[in-house]
């Protein structure tokens, strides 16, 4: 905001560094350190929004395996949200098991529970 006041005002911001380079210069970084800066940031907030989820899914997840079964996938969507009806759950499960195989990962939890995880952090104030 300063600059573009003094900018405004016909003053010019300063076009060398300390160095005597140009001040974007001593700014800049390699656009692949950015990525890696920008990545890291998205997945630790990923990782802090899931952080919850995980450990429910862990809690239910009686083997181990990173797969529940029906009951277990009951369990845990219970424990996300309490005031589902099993007629929500059966829906549920006809979306994200239709074949009835019992096998349902982690990463299709979060897929399909994806709004009942926001509304979860958001009732707990995150």
């Amino acid at each position: 905001p300063r600059r573009r006041r003094a900018a405004r005002r016909g003053a010019s911001a300063p076009t060398t560094g300390r160095d005597g380079k140009g001040a974007q210069e001593d700014k800049a970084i390699a656009y692949s350190d950015f990525l890696r800066i920008l990545l890291d940031f998205q997945l630790e907030g990923h990782e802090r929004f899931l952080a919850r989820f995980v450990r429910i899914f862990k809690q239910h997840d009686t083997d181990r395996n990173g797969v529940v079964n029906e009951h277990e996938f009951r369990l845990v969507l219970k424990a996300v949200d309490p005031s589902k009806t099993e007629d929500e759950i059966n829906s549920l499960l006809d979306l994200i098991d239709p074949h009835n195989n019992q096998l349902i990962n982690f990463s299709e939890c979060v897929t399909f529970l994806s709004s009942e995880l926001v509304r979860m952090m958001r009732d707990e104030g995150h």
